[in-house]
């Protein structure tokens, strides 16, 4: 795909709803659960109507829970993740689960135990949901995305990766699916500044080469298979390795300009988003942090875009129901002392 092929859209943006004027994405994490029999879904509209794209990350849950459920679930949990996403309106991005070599994501399982998801796990679990999802009527060609593998993770270890390289992870993962529609990944800076974005520092020892900073986004790509080389892929978690400080040093303002400059030189492999980890939440919120958010501003202003499909502006969300009802009447009146009448009319009312 040529780079002149793909439609344009600003890149930049938030982990998390927020209340800031941008265009660009904004990525929300769902814990749905595995119940086959849920058919609860969420309305993007707002995120939408702010001129944003929304990027779904649909876990299972969160701590004991974990990213996604024990294999014995995985079905159950791909037919939760159909009825989620039919039932939702105004998304078309999705993630699978979050960071699965990483230990804090893993499921317990009916024996009490936490063991690791393996890399064909994950890749069994991902290609039921892409597969249930591409299923439903009008989500055919929705962009189902692999989880982030969490960088500098050692966690996961297991035959072929007795070390626990999150990059060979991350290439088993690709190699044990049937098939993939786009990736997300997590790039974190070591420190909030301009410098620590442009530098790349590595690593030694058993992984010597590989990046210790924010241009992890580099060792992603290049761990990228062929195949996959063109496929979409999305930074939907960027900070500084410690909490945000509420200065403004340019520190987004050179991560934008750092992915504009992947872009250009790399227009078949577009990275459409960078996401700011997180608006609120967790000790890295930033959303009550004026400097950073200013910061963030700055970093659209400076206008750059990238390969992605152009949200359409939905129009106003119809209300379920009317909230008036219109109702029209003829009564006709006969008696000895009026002879006969014919009222007629219409009354307005609250359905409520």
């Amino acid at each position: 795909m040529q780079n002149d092929d793909l439609k344009r859209y600003p890149f930049l943006g938030v982990h998390g709803e927020n209340n800031l004027i941008y265009k660009g994405v904004t990525v929300v994490t769902k814990g749905i659960g595995c119940d086959p029999n849920n058919h609860h879904g969420d309305n993007f509209w707002e995120i939408r109507q702010r001129g944003r794209i929304p990027i779904v990350r649909l876990n299972n849950g969160y701590g004991d829970s974990g990213t996604i459920p024990p294999p014995v679930e995985y079905e159950n949990f791909a037919i939760r993740v159909a009825n989620y996403v039919r039932a939702s309106k105004h998304a078309s991005i999705w993630i699978i689960g979050n960071e699965p070599n990483h230990a804090q994501e893993r499921p317990k399982w009916a024996d009490g135990t936490k063991p690791p998801i393996l890399p064909a796990q994950y890749a069994r679990c991902y290609d039921l949901c892409r597969s249930s999802i591409h299923a439903i009527s009008g989500h055919e060609a929705d962009l189902v995305l692999l989880a982030a593998v969490s960088p500098w993770n050692n966690q996961t270890q297991y035959e072929g990766n007795e070390h626990g390289d999150w990059l060979g992870y991350y290439a088993n993962v690709q190699q044990a699916c049937i098939d993939i529609d786009g990736f997300a990944w997590h790039a974190y800076a070591r420190e909030q500044t301009p410098e620590a974005i442009t530098r790349r520092v590595t690593l030694a020892g058993p992984f010597s080469g590989h990046c210790w900073g924010f241009r992890v986004f580099e060792d992603w790509a290049a761990a990228t298979l062929d195949q996959y080389k063109t496929c979409p892929r999305y930074i939907t978690e960027f900070n500084a390795y410690s909490p945000w400080k509420d200065v403004n040093t340019g520190f987004v303002q050179q991560a934008a300009r750092t992915i504009n400059q992947w872009n250009i030189q790399n227009p078949n492999q577009q990275i459409r988003g960078l996401a700011l980890y997180r608006w609120s939440v967790d000790r890295w919120t930033w959303g009550n942090l004026n400097n950073v958010r200013q910061d963030f501003l700055d970093a659209c202003d400076l206008g750059f875009q990238a390969g992605d499909a152009l949200p359409d502006n939905p129009e106003p969300e119809p209300d379920e129901r009317p909230r008036a009802r219109v109702w029209a009447f003829k009564l006709q009146i006969a008696g000895s002392d009026v002879g006969h009448a014919t009222v007629e009319g219409t009354i307005t009312y609250d359905q409520d």
